[in-house]
């Protein structure tokens, strides 16, 4: 309703894209928005049997996963958004070319690549509105939009605010999906505006360490009550004397890694496996493996499929998994070094004056924190050094914190205006009218951003708001 508003579409022609999932309240939305006409992703004829062909002939000459990435796909279709949608629909760490449940996955996602082409050839669009754009499911509508030279505007929000993205070129789907300044943006702050990201990067570390940020990851890692730890707690649980503890972070093994960015790495098995690797051969220090909080969300424990992992090792002592029932904030205290791929520990460790290999440069390894790996190759010869000595724990410090206050941040003058975590689901809709009544100012300040935005040539409207627009 806000880009309605903004763009002043309430007298265009509206279309609604029906796709599989929660058909019924979203033919309801569309009637809540007058919008009557319907195209139903469903009901689009093509080709099966050609597609399955393709499927098995793709397969048929591939020997590995790495290889999906070399795949030539109709319409020119980036395969690292397909790997990540048939990583998703697999759930597992990483693709087996063997799999037999591959086959129907693989022509589902390439029935939907060809279904997208089919709408958005046949209709005269000037503008498409989505709600995602990861992966080939989402991804595969955008690029055929972008192919047939419709503007795109994808309404993402996060932690509590508005993200949307603003599709220019074929190129951004194959970039991260994050919004974060450019390194010349970042660097180029004049200095009111650092100190001011600086404080609101100082209160946001703040509110995370204690409890009272809101997003789903805050509640299923930090929130939960669990056992307070100290050093000599991890040298009773490796029965090991003193030695330096270094603990890696892993990430959600099927939760789309090339929308965060990842080059480095065909995905977070293989960054895993190395890390592993290079961990059983550095005895000398306690090396500790935490797995991801939101496999819980999905009933299974991170943490019990990375003891399988490390246990097919025998005999090795120095590497261990992380407790589930450990506390967040302990487990930061005593950890002498951080390892991530590309998740927020990089720049939450930092901007507590910690030392962070982080291992691609991802979504933020141009905003100066951490040490960053800028290949695969880098990454091991990082992991067989004494990589923290590169590091000055000043300058991460403050870039971290001034990050921060940009990512989690909004304008002061938006600075009371919240949406709930899209994690409560239906639970969002029970005060709904008394946040649109409260926020009547901040909702108009939002639409008269928005208008600019769109005129302007800022990408992420997150970073338009924060560093270039002043409210009139």
């Amino acid at each position: 309703n806000l880009v309605l508003k903004a763009l002043n579409l309430y007298d265009s022609k509206l279309f609604g894209l029906l796709g599989k999932h929660s058909r019924q309240s979203v033919k309801q939305s569309f009637k809540t928005f007058n919008i009557d006409k319907l195209i139903d992703t469903q009901k689009v004829i093509i080709n099966q049997k050609q597609i399955y062909q393709k499927a098995i002939q793709l397969i048929k000459n591939s020997h590995s996963n790495k290889d999906i990435l070399q795949w030539k796909l109709p319409y020119n279709f980036p395969p690292t958004l397909l790997y990540d949608s048939i990583l998703k629909e697999l759930g597992t760490p990483n693709i087996d070319i063997n799999n037999p449940l591959l086959i129907t996955i693989l022509t589902k996602l390439l029935g939907e690549i060809e279904v997208s082409f089919k709408v958005f050839s046949k209709y005269n669009f000037s503008l498409y509105l989505c709600s995602h754009s990861i992966g080939s499911t989402y991804g595969c509508m955008i690029w055929a939009a972008i192919k047939n030279k419709v503007k795109v505007l994808c309404l993402y929000g996060d932690f509590g605010g508005i993200r949307f993205i603003n599709y220019k070129s074929l190129s951004q789907l194959t970039d991260h999906i994050c919004p974060v300044p450019t390194k010349k943006e970042f660097f180029t702050l004049d200095q009111n505006s650092q100190n001011i990201f600086l404080e609101k990067g100082k209160d946001y570390l703040s509110d995370r360490l204690n409890s009272k940020t809101t997003d789903i990851g805050a509640k299923l890692a930090i929130h939960k009550k669990k056992e307070q730890i100290n050093k000599s707690d991890i040298f009773k649980y490796f029965k090991s004397q003193q030695k330096q503890i270094i603990t890696v972070y892993t990430h959600h093994w099927s939760d789309y890694p090339h929308s965060l960015g990842l080059k480095n790495f065909l995905d977070f098995k293989e960054w895993f496996d190395i890390t592993l690797e290079q961990a059983i051969k550095s005895k000398e220090y306690l090396w500790l493996f935490k797995g991801h909080p939101i496999s819980e969300k999905y009933k299974y424990s991170s943490s019990k499929i990375l003891n399988k992992f490390i246990e097919k090792n025998k005999n090795i002592h120095h590497v261990k998994t992380v407790p589930d029932n450990w506390d967040w904030k302990s487990l930061l205290d005593t950890t002498d070094y951080f390892i991530t791929c590309v998740g927020s520990i990089g720049f939450e460790a930092s901007a507590l004056k910690k030392h962070v290999l982080i291992s691609d440069i991802g979504w933020y390894g141009h905003l100066g924190f951490g040490k960053i790996s800028h290949s695969k190759k880098d990454y091991v010869k990082d992991l067989q050094s004494k990589w923290w000595n590169e590091i000055d724990l000043d300058i991460s410090y403050e870039n971290a914190l001034k990050f921060m206050g940009i990512y989690y941040g909004n304008p002061d003058w938006l600075s009371d205006y919240v949406f709930k975590d899209d994690s409560e689901q239906n639970n969002i809709y029970i005060n709904v009218k008394d946040f649109l009544n409260s926020n009547s100012n901040n909702l108009v300040r939002e639409i008269n951003c928005l208008q600019n935005w769109v005129q302007s040539n800022s990408v992420h409207y997150h970073i338009f708001k924060n560093l270039h627009y002043k409210l009139k």
